[in-house]
């Protein structure tokens, strides 16, 4: 993950509860703070988190110093609430709230970074039939991007769920999420950009 500084942690420790009051760090790979719980109700345990991110950066440990510093950065909200003993039952309860902004940089696509980064191999099939030239191709440029995910008890949605800008393209994502199935039902549309000059804030504005 890349080396961290400035670490703050403020947390406690009472009747198998645990309480962060807060957290954060900072670093190479961006600035991450918030707060979490997890703590004992009617016999099961509630989980209550609010994370946030500052130019985080998704990177595989491999990248070049170079392809680091060209990769977009993300800033991050989230607002997440489960209740569960094991990772399973709290993905099943799931509630809240992701947001997730992207900065213009250049993405490796020998990697599967972009197809890793949110909605998995898909995306990058999609984006190789609308451009073929994409697999021969070491990078793509990226615009900007922005994830909106609803969570309500394991199901996420969105409408629109993911847009993403390329130097060539616009790519709206639309759909559900089953995290107890996994199950997906996504619809994704694409813009040529050639000639149409349109901001991601005029792509999200009928949203």
């Amino acid at each position: 993950l890349g080396r961290f500084g400035d670490v703050r942690l403020d947390a406690t420790l009472i009747d198998g509860g645990l309480t962060v009051e807060q957290f954060g760090a900072r670093g190479e790979r961006g600035e991450v703070s918030g707060s979490l719980s997890y703590t004992p109700v009617n016999g099961d345990y509630r989980l209550e988190a609010e994370v946030d991110g500052e130019r985080f950066l998704f990177a595989a440990p491999d990248r070049t110093p170079e392809q680091i510093e060209a990769a977009p950065r993300f800033d991050i909200e989230s607002r997440l609430t489960g209740v569960g003993t094991t990772v399973h039952g709290l993905l099943d309860s799931l509630d809240g709230l992701l947001i997730m902004f992207g900065s213009p940089g250049v993405v490796p696509t020998t990697s599967g970074w972009l197809a890793n980064m949110i909605t998995g191999d898909f995306m990058y099939q999609e984006l190789t039939t609308v451009n073929p030239f994409v697999k021969q191709q070491d990078s793509v440029r990226m615009e900007c991007a922005v994830v909106l995910l609803n969570a309500n008890s394991g199901r996420l949605s969105g409408d629109p769920l993911l847009v993403l800008q390329t130097e060539r393209l616009n790519l709206f994502v639309n759909g559900k999420i089953d995290l107890s199935t996994e199950a997906m039902d996504i619809d994704i549309n694409t813009q040529q950009r050639k000639g149409l000059g349109i901001s991601i804030g005029e792509m999200l504005n009928p949203y």
